[in-house]
């Protein structure tokens, strides 16, 4: 059944302030930590992780990042397997650079989870303020923000499955 039009246009603004509200709200529930239910209780030393994709950077530097995810990892006790193995858990990582306020390069990241390797179990997001211009692009993704991406990527990750904490939500100060 189809409504003309002179009976949808006094519905018109009623309908607008419903979707405005909805989106609103879907925006007060926060992407940046994000876990199912079925994560909620995972403790790292009982999870099997293995790294399936590193998105952003170029190779060399994917791979020297995939070295320092699994650093961070074993440092907080979960167990790490290859990407083609039957993980329990499998992480994926999103990188990206982009200026930042006073001229200077910001790279934000995100990790998920998932257990089938295409559902979403659990989502982390932030950003790492360097001292680097926005110029210098992947080549100011050094190993110390790469450990600095990965330790706080993997404390959030590890905060959000054992007990759905928050992460911070600002950029930590460049160092």
């Amino acid at each position: 059944m189809r409504l003309p039009n002179s009976q949808i246009k006094p519905c018109l603004p009623a309908l607008v302030a419903v979707l405005a509200g909805c989106c609103l709200l879907a925006g007060c529930a926060g992407p940046q930590l994000q876990a199912s239910a079925s994560l909620a209780t995972l403790r790292p030393e009982a999870t099997t992780l293995s790294i399936v994709s590193i998105d952003g950077p170029g190779t060399e530097a994917g791979q020297r990042f995939q070295d320092a995810l699994i650093r961070e990892a074993k440092a907080r006790g979960f167990t790490i397997a290859a990407a083609d193995a039957g993980a329990s858990t499998k992480l994926k990582a999103h990188l990206s650079n982009y200026p930042a306020e006073g001229g200077k390069l910001a790279f934000s990241w995100v990790l998920q989870t998932s257990e089938d390797g295409r559902n979403r179990a659990a989502r982390v997001s932030g950003a790492t303020l360097t001292n680097a211009a926005p110029a210098s692009g992947w080549s100011a993704f050094d190993d110390p923000v790469m450990r600095q991406v990965a330790a706080r990527g993997i404390d959030d990750l590890t905060r959000v499955l054992t007990s759905g904490g928050t992460a911070p939500e600002e950029p930590p100060p460049a160092e």
